[in-house]
């Protein structure tokens, strides 16, 4: 039905298809040689599918144009709210990087400073830290784009027609009966909460998903053994993009957490050796210790905040796909 589709896109409802037409029906029309590429590649419109949308990269056409001028601005905001954490984390990542860049280069000039490398050595370091700052963020932001064109793609098929006008939905309404039809059944304990903070359903939106996080639901379960398959292929390969971006930041909390201890484990045998009695030295392991401790308390907050702002971004993403293609198998 839909030639070059994977078989991702076979699951979904349906395809949108951008003709010419509505590219030059608003105000930000496309430039000439893009409208060109266009006609050339997709004479008969474009159906947007992920292979459709690589190929558009491949000829050089810029696809992420496309929403931010040629659709409503509450939809912009929809899908912009839901690539907050990708952003969030893109931006951390090039921070981290950057930053490495800044210390590298400012260590080398002091090397530099204090003569024990020349300007020659200076420059060629220089310039391996600026390469390896480039390959970095190039990593970063590949990542970053494959989730951006992933939701963009995903979105527009789900709420808009080929006119560009947004589909007409209502908020879908979970219900208890939902969660003990079929196997395998809510447990008791979340039927309770279910029934006490949703006693007349679950209306799938933004500020019951935020409440149902923070009152521990286990949304994972309900997105795992309740959806279609077609939502849960979607939300699920959603989601492995977002542990694959969630992965490079991981490495660098726990090669930072490294530097940390292994800074403060130098400041300890620098110290041990000044110590002059047993009590002293035992004194100062105690409070070794502790900085070590707290160095790990704190990475480990961090990475539990990443995890837990990963899973609110697949819910709300989750949330977006039921309310468009509907609920229940």
């Amino acid at each position: 039905m839909f030639i070059g589709a994977t078989f991702d896109e076979h699951l979904r409802i349906g395809i949108m298809k951008i003709a010419k037409e509505l590219l030059l029906s608003g105000e930000n029309r496309p430039c000439l040689p893009s409208l060109e590429i266009f006609e050339n590649l997709f004479p008969c419109g474009m159906d947007v599918t992920h292979d459709n949308v690589r190929l558009a990269r491949e000829k050089k056409l810029s696809v992420e144009w496309f929403v931010p001028f040629c659709t409503p601005p509450y939809f912009q905001k929809w899908i912009t709210d839901t690539l907050s954490h990708a952003t969030n984390v893109m931006l951390e990542i090039a921070s981290i990087h950057r930053e490495d860049y800044e210390n590298e280069e400012k260590r080398l000039i002091g090397l530099r400073n204090s003569g024990e490398i020349d300007y020659g050595t200076l420059y060629q370091r220089v310039g391996i830290a600026r390469q390896r700052l480039a390959e970095s963020l190039n990593t970063n932001n590949e990542i970053y784009n494959k989730i951006m064109r992933f939701v963009d793609v995903e979105m527009v098929n789900a709420y808009m027609n080929d006119d560009g006008s947004i589909k007409e939905f209502e908020e879908r309404i979970i219900v208890r009966s939902d969660l003990v039809t079929h196997k395998p059944y809510a447990c008791a304990k979340q039927l309770e909460k279910f029934e006490k903070y949703f006693p007349n359903g679950f209306v799938v939106n933004e500020d019951n998903l935020k409440l149902a996080n923070g009152l521990h639901f286990d949304v994972e379960w309900f997105i795992s053994w309740k959806l279609e398959t077609k939502q849960i292929s979607v939300i699920y390969q959603y989601y492995h993009m977002l542990l694959d971006q969630e992965d490079l930041l991981k490495d660098l909390y726990n090669r930072n957490r490294v530097f940390e201890r292994t800074e403060q484990d130098e400041i300890f045998n620098a110290s041990i050796r000044l110590a002059t009695t047993s009590d002293e030295r035992e004194l100062r392991h105690n409070e070794h210790m502790d900085v070590l401790d707290k160095i790990d308390e704190k990475h480990e907050a961090m990475l539990q905040e990443l995890v837990n702002n990963r899973l609110n971004a697949q819910n709300l993403f989750a949330l977006r796909m039921i309310n468009a293609y509907g609920l229940l198998k």
